[in-house]
C-alpha cells in the first residue's frame, strides 16, 4: 500500500495536468478574469437538492451518525442546544491589519532565536573565546572569573518587550529583521543586539562544518552595523554571498587546529548539560517547595522529626519553618562549575545527585530519601505530587562514605506497576532512563498554566484596546476622570492615552510567580487567577478602573457597546475592601451573566428574571408529565423485585398487582414554580441544559421524581436504547446524576454521560443496526433507527386514549395492546426482521423510494400497512407536529397505491399541507444522509473581458 502511495505522488508530481492548452478551454479562458457560473437544475431536482442537508432526527430531537462517521471520544447530547452553557465574555480581537498579521508570523521565530542567543551566551567560556574581550564594555554580561556569563537568563529573558501593542510605530511596511532588531533593543538593561554584533565582529569564521554553533550563530550578526546615530543597518546581500561561501563544505579543507575537534559533540554536551541543570533547579525548588508546603503530622503521625530529621525545623502545627529562599540559595546550579567537571555521555543522575550535594547547609538527599523509606506508596494515579515525587528518593542510597547511588533497574521495575493505571505508561515506566525527574501530572499542570496565563494576557490587552477605541466624555459624561480615574489618561477630547504594552508588562505572566501560591490545579482558569494577575501591577490599578467602569455602565443604555459590556460587567461585581483590596461576588455574576449574556435580557430585574424562568419551567412540564406517566406502565414488583416500594418509594403507591395507582393529574399539580430553586443552581456557574430543563421536578416537595428515579436507577440493568423498555431508557438519562441532600440540588456529569450515550444510543452492540462503508447500506441502517424512533413513540402514548374508536386486538393485533392502551411490541425483534437486500436497491434511488424500500422488507410485520391505518384515523390539530407520535404519522398521510398496487408518494400535496403549519419541522421529510447527484444540470457561462 505504501509502494502505491509514493507511486500516485510519484506519478502526480510528474503528470502536466495544469499546463497551458491542457485543460478545459472553459477555465483556461476564465485565467484571471471575472467570470459568471450559472447552473440550472429541473425544479423537482432543485427542490431535493435543498432538503439534502437536513439531519436524521430521532425522538431526542439530536443527530444520530452512523457509525463510521464519528471516532471513539465522540460527544453525543440528547439536547438540541447547549442554550444555558454559551460564554462570549472570552472575546479574542482579530488582527487584521498587515502589521499584525506579520507580527503574528514573526514573532515565535525571533524568541525562539532570542531563547537560543542567550543560552549560547551562558554556555560558551568567552574569556577562551575572545581573549581581547573587555568585559568592562558590557557588564551586563556578567562574566565571571572563570570567562562564563552569569547574567539570569529568564530575568533577561523577560525583559524584552514582545507584546503586539509595542510594535505599532514600525507601520506595515516593515520586514522580519526590523521586528528582530527592535525586540532584541528593547530591554534597556541588557544590550542583547549589540553584544551580538560585538562577538561576530570579534569572530573568525572557518566554515559551518566544522566552528562551533556559537559562532556559526553570530555570522547573521555580522553583516548589522550600527551608526553614531544608534541606527541599524542589515547588508543582505553581503550576507547572502557570505552564507554560500560558508555553507560550501565541498572544497573546504580544516585547519590542522580543528581535525581532532568535534565541534558537534561538544556543541550537543553543552545543550544537554544547560537544559539538565535547569530541569534539576526546577525540580529542587518545587521538592523544597512541597516540604515548606506539607503537614507532616498529618501524613506521618508516627514519625518524631526532631529525632530523625530535625533539618525540616518541623513546627506544632506539622509544617517546616525552612526558609525557603535561603535553602535554594545554597544550591550550586551555575553551569560553568559543571561544563568542564562532567564527560560527554554523562550520567544524568549523577548529575542529579551531584546537584542535590551541592548544598553542604541542607542535606535535601538524606530527607527524601528517609521520608520514601517512610512513606506507602498506592499507585501514582492515587497518591499526590508530593508522594510521587518521594518514589524516584526510595531508589537513592547512601553508602558508609556519605555517597549516594540511584538504581535505575529496580526504579524501572517498581514503575512498570506504579505508573500502571496512568495513560503515559511507557513514558512514565522507562523515566529511570530519561534525562528528567519530572511528575508528569505536574508538567501538564504548567502546560496548562501557561495557557491561562496566555488566554489571559490576550484578554486584558482585548479589553484595554477597547478602552482606547471609547470616547470617555461621551459613554461616562458623570465621571471626573482627572480626580477619579487619572490612570487613564483621558485626553480633551475624550480618549484614553494608556500604553497598552507597559500595562501588560507590569502584570507577571510567568509560571514561575503563581507557582509559589497554593492554586487549586483543578481550577487554574479562574477568576482568582485573573485578580492575582492584575494585583501584580503595581503601577496601574487595573481592578479599580474596570471596576469604576463597569459600575457606572447601564446594559440597557445603547450608549454602551456590547462589546464593552461584555469585558467589563464582571467587575461591577467586585466590592471593594478596607485595605483597598477587592473581593469578587462570583453568584451575582453568574446569576447576571446567566439572563443578560444567555437570555438575552438588556435589563435584569427581579420581574424579568421571574418571566424567563416561568417560562423555563412551562416548558419542561410536558417532559415532565411523559415521565412521570412512564411509572404507570410496567409492572413495577416485577421490573424490580428487591425494592420495598411501600417503604423506599413510597410515593409511587405501587398496589398489589405491581403498577402504580398515582393519579397523575394531581401530582403534576404538586409542581410549582420557585424561582429560587433555578437561582441556586444559576448562582453555581454555568448550568447544563439537561440540568435546567429538570429543575422544575425538584418543585413537587411531595413527589421528588429526581429521587425516585435515581433509587430505581440503582437496581437497573442497562442493554441499549432499542432493547431496554421505554422506563429504562429514560432511567439510562440519570446514570450519571447525583442528588446532593444537604442543599436538595444534584449535578450532572456531562463527560461520563455522553461516554455512555455513544454505547447506549448508537447500539454497538446490535448486529443488524452497524453500519458498513456499503452507501446503501448505510441508508438501510439510518432508516432502521428512524423506524426504532417510531415504534418507541408509538409505545409511549396511550392508543384507547388517541383512538378510541379503534379495536386493537381485532385491527392492529401486531401491536399487543395491553389492557391500559399500551402497546407492549418488541421493537429489538421488529427491527431484527427488516432484511437488507443490496439487489432491492439503486444507487440512484432517492427518497422517499428507498424508505418504501425497506418499510417492506419485514415480512413478520406489516409496518406500511400498520402505521397507514393509524395515520388514516388520526385527526390532526394545528400544533400536531409537536405531538411525537403524529409527527412521524403524517409522512403515511400522503401515500397510496398505485394502479399496479406499489406504494407512491404525493409529495406536492405533502409540501402544501405541512406548509400550512408554520412551526413544521424540517427535518420531518428528509431524514436520511447522501451525496446528491443528478444527471440534468446544465451549466452557462459568462466570462466578463
Amino acid at each position: 500500500m505504501k509502494l502505491l502511495f509514493i507511486l500516485f505522488l510519484f506519478l502526480y508530481e510528474l503528470t502536466p495536468f495544469i499546463e497551458k492548452g491542457k485543460r478545459a478551454e472553459l477555465f483556461e479562458l476564465t485565467d484571471n478574469e471575472v467570470s459568471v457560473f450559472k447552473i440550472t437544475l429541473p425544479e423537482e431536482e432543485f427542490a431535493l437538492l435543498k432538503e439534502n442537508p437536513n439531519n436524521e432526527r430521532n425522538n431526542y430531537g439530536y443527530e444520530i451518525p452512523v457509525e463510521d462517521d464519528y471516532e471513539d471520544d465522540t460527544d453525543i447530547k440528547l439536547e438540541k442546544r447547549d442554550l444555558y452553557e454559551s460564554d462570549k465574555y472570552d472575546i479574542d480581537i482579530e488582527f487584521t491589519t498587515e502589521y499584525e498579521s506579520k507580527f503574528i508570523s514573526y514573532i515565535d521565530v525571533i524568541l525562539d532565536e532570542l531563547r537560543i542567543n542567550l543560552k549560547l551566551l551562558k554556555t560558551y567560556n568567552i574569556t577562551e573565546l575572545y581573549p581581547d574581550f573587555k568585559a568592562n564594555e558590557f557588564p551586563e554580561l556578567k562574566i565571571s572569573d572563570k570567562g562564563y556569563c552569569d547574567f539570569d537568563y529568564s530575568e533577561v529573558l523577560r525583559g524584552h518587550k514582545i507584546d503586539i501593542m509595542d510594535y505599532q510605530y514600525l507601520g506595515d511596511e516593515y520586514e522580519f529583521v526590523d521586528l528582530q532588531n527592535d525586540i532584541y533593543c528593547s530591554n534597556k538593561e541588557f544590550r542583547t543586539l549589540d553584544v551580538l554584533i560585538k562577538f561576530a565582529n570579534m569572530t573568525t569564521f572557518n566554515n559551518i562544518s566544522v566552528d562551533n554553533i556559537f559562532v556559526k550563530n553570530l555570522v547573521y550578526y555580522a553583516f548589522i552595523s550600527k551608526d553614531e546615530s544608534g541606527k541599524y543597518t542589515y547588508d543582505r546581500r553581503r550576507y547572502s554571498i557570505f552564507k554560500v561561501y560558508y555553507e560550501n563544505t565541498r572544497n573546504y579543507e580544516v585547519p590542522t587546529h580543528l581535525k581532532n575537534v568535534n565541534n558537534t559533540k561538544i556543541d550537543e554536551h553543552k545543550n544537554r548539560l544547560f537544559q539538565n541543570i535547569n530541569e534539576i533547579s526546577s525540580n529542587i525548588k518545587r521538592k523544597v517547595w512541597l516540604l515548606k508546603k506539607t503537614n507532616f503530622k498529618e501524613l506521618y503521625p508516627n514519625i518524631d522529626f526532631t529525632k530523625e530529621l530535625p533539618e525540616l525545623k518541623i513546627n506544632e502545627n506539622g509544617f517546616s519553618d525552612i526558609n525557603v529562599d535561603e535553602v535554594l540559595r545554597g544550591y550550586d546550579t551555575k553551569f560553568e562549575n559543571y561544563d568542564h567537571t562532567l564527560d560527554i555521555g554523562y550520567n544524568y543522575h549523577d548529575l542529579n545527585i551531584l546537584i542535590h550535594q551541592s548544598n553542604h547547609h541542607f542535606d535535601l538527599l538524606k530527607i527524601l530519601t528517609t521520608l520514601a523509606q517512610m512513606t506507602t506508596f498506592t499507585d501514582a494515579e492515587g497518591d499526590d505530587e508530593f508522594t510521587r515525587r518521594l518514589v524516584y528518593y526510595k531508589f537513592v542510597s547512601r553508602n558508609d562514605a556519605h555517597q549516594y547511588s540511584f538504581h535505575r533497574d529496580d526504579y524501572n521495575a517498581f514503575c512498570e506497576t506504579y505508573y500502571n493505571n496512568i495513560d503515559n505508561i511507557d513514558t512514565q515506566s522507562s523515566r529511570g532512563g530519561d534525562d528528567n525527574t519530572n511528575d508528569d501530572e505536574y508538567e501538564h499542570y504548567q502546560i496548562e498554566l501557561s495557557e491561562t496565563l496566555d488566554k489571559y494576557l490576550n484578554l486584558l490587552r482585548n479589553i484595554l484596546i477597547a478602552l482606547k477605541n471609547v470616547n470617555f466624555s461621551e459613554t461616562y459624561p458623570d465621571i471626573d476622570f482627572g480626580k477619579e480615574l487619572p490612570e487613564l489618561k483621558v485626553n480633551e477630547a475624550g480618549y484614553s492615552e494608556i500604553n497598552i504594552g507597559d500595562i501588560i508588562r507590569g502584570c507577571d505572566f510567568t509560571n514561575e510567580y503563581y507557582n509559589e501560591l497554593d492554586l487549586n490545579v483543578n481550577s487554574i482558569d479562574s477568576t482568582e487567577l485573573q485578580f492575582l494577575i492584575y494585583h501584580t501591577n503595581q503601577d496601574f490599578n487595573i481592578l479599580k478602573v474596570f471596576n469604576i467602569l463597569a459600575s457606572h455602565i447601564d446594559t440597557a443604555d445603547e450608549n454602551y457597546s456590547s462589546e464593552l459590556i461584555s469585558y467589563l460587567m464582571k467587575y461591577k461585581f467586585c466590592n471593594v475592601n478596607e485595605d483597598g483590596s477587592y473581593t469578587y461576588d462570583q453568584e451575582s455574576y453568574n446569576v447576571f451573566k446567566f439572563f443578560y449574556n444567555e437570555m438575552h435580557i438588556s435589563s435584569v430585574t427581579k420581574d424579568s428574571m421571574d418571566e424567563v424562568l416561568q417560562e423555563i419551567f412551562d416548558d419542561s412540564l410536558s417532559e415532565l408529565r411523559k415521565e412521570v406517566e412512564l411509572f404507570k406502565k410496567y409492572n413495577l414488583k416485577e421490573l424490580y423485585p428487591n425494592i420495598n416500594f411501600d417503604k423506599d418509594i413510597p410515593e409511587l403507591k405501587v398496589n398489589e398487582r405491581g403498577y402504580s395507582s398515582i393519579n397523575i393529574d394531581e401530582v403534576m399539580k404538586g409542581f410549582v414554580f420557585d424561582s429560587d430553586k433555578y437561582l441556586k443552581f444559576i448562582r453555581k456557574g454555568p448550568v447544563d441544559n439537561f440540568v435546567m430543563e429538570r429543575i422544575s421536578y425538584l418543585s413537587n416537595p411531595n413527589f421528588n421524581i429526581i429521587k425516585i428515579l435515581l433509587t430505581l436507577k440503582e437496581e437497573t440493568t442497562f442493554t441499549n436504547s432499542i432493547t431496554d423498555n421505554n422506563l429504562t431508557e429514560n432511567i439510562a438519562k440519570y446514570i450519571y446524576v447525583t442528588f446532593n441532600d444537604d442543599d436538595g440540588t444534584f449535578s450532572y456529569d456531562v463527560d461520563l454521560s455522553n461516554e455512555f450515550n455513544t454505547e447506549y444510543y448508537l447500539y454497538s452492540n446490535v448486529p443488524y443496526l452497524k453500519s458498513t462503508n456499503d452507501e446503501v447500506r448505510r441508508l438501510f441502517v439510518s432508516e432502521l433507527r428512524i423506524i426504532s424512533n417510531m415504534l418507541e413513540a408509538l409505545k409511549n402514548y396511550n392508543l384507547f386514549e388517541l383512538y378510541p374508536n379503534v379495536d386493537f386486538g381485532k385491527e392492529l393485533p401486531e401491536l399487543k395492546v395491553d389492557e391500559f392502551g399500551y402497546s407492549q411490541i418488541d421493537i429489538n425483534e421488529i427491527l431484527s426482521n427488516f432484511v437488507f437486500n443490496r439487489d432491492d436497491y439503486d444507487l440512484i434511488d432517492v427518497f422517499p423510494r428507498y424508505r418504501l424500500i425497506v418499510y417492506q422488507s419485514n415480512k413478520s410485520f406489516d409496518f406500511l400497512r400498520i402505521f397507514k391505518y393509524l395515520t388514516n384515523k388520526t385527526i390532526y390539530q394545528e400544533d400536531w407536529e409537536n405531538h411525537e407520535l403524529f409527527y412521524y404519522l403524517v409522512f403515511f398521510k400522503f401515500l397510496y397505491r398505485s394502479e399496479e398496487g406499489t406504494y407512491q408518494f404525493d409529495k406536492t400535496r405533502y409540501e402544501n399541507y405541512v406548509a400550512k403549519n408554520p412551526q413544521f419541522h424540517p427535518e420531518l421529510e428528509i431524514h436520511e444522509k447522501y451525496e446528491f447527484k443528478s444527471k440534468n444540470a446544465n451549466l452557462a457561462v459568462n466570462i466578463q473581458g
